[in-house]
Parts: structure tokens; C-alpha cells; sequence
């Protein structure tokens, strides 16, 4: 799931209600993932990004790492996060 916020900011995920685990990378506002966390199913624990965050992009657990996507790595297609930047707006 993509999460397209409507500007640059800290921004959180959890996973309380949600029964299978999951990892999240944040991406910044100029197209570079900033953080990877892997996550529990039903932990309340809140896993930031940092300051500069606009996308948030759930998969299911470990499909980041499996894919050799970590920190760094520029989202290149960034046509279509704009547009689905402009769809939250």
C-alpha cells in the first residue's frame, strides 16, 4: 500500500489491527527511500520516518531486502508518485 501524504513531514505507521507483518520505507520528498522497518503484526509500537517524508510504501515483510532495496535508493518513476501525490491533495 502507498501512502502519499499531502507535504513533507515526520509521519508514523503501526500495525495494531493488522495480523500479518509488513515493512515500510519512507521516501522522501525528492524520490529517495530514507528508512526501512520491518514490523509486527498487532504491535502498537509507532515506526517514523524521518523529517522529510512523503511516501510511505507498505509490502508485506521482508520483500525490501528479498528485492536488494534499501536505503538509498532513488524511487525513479516519479511521474507516477506525483500523480499520486496530486490524487491525496
Amino acid at each position: 500500500m502507498l501512502f502519499v501524504f499531502t507535504e513533507a513531514g515526520k509521519y508514523g505507521s503501526w500495525m495494531k489491527s493488522t495480523s500479518i507483518p509488513l515493512s515500510v520505507a519512507f521516501i522522501s520528498s525528492n524520490g529517495v527511500i530514507t528508512k526501512i522497518v520491518d514490523m509486527q503484526p498487532g504491535s502498537e509500537a509507532i515506526h517514523e520516518g524521518p523529517e522529510d517524508t512523503l511516501y510511505a510504501l507498505e509490502t508485506r515483510a521482508g520483500w525490501f531486502e528479498l528485492n536488494g532495496i534499501g536505503v538509498g535508493v532513488e524511487v525513479r518513476d516519479m511521474k507516477t508518485m506525483a500523480y499520486f501525490r496530486s490524487m491525496a491533495e
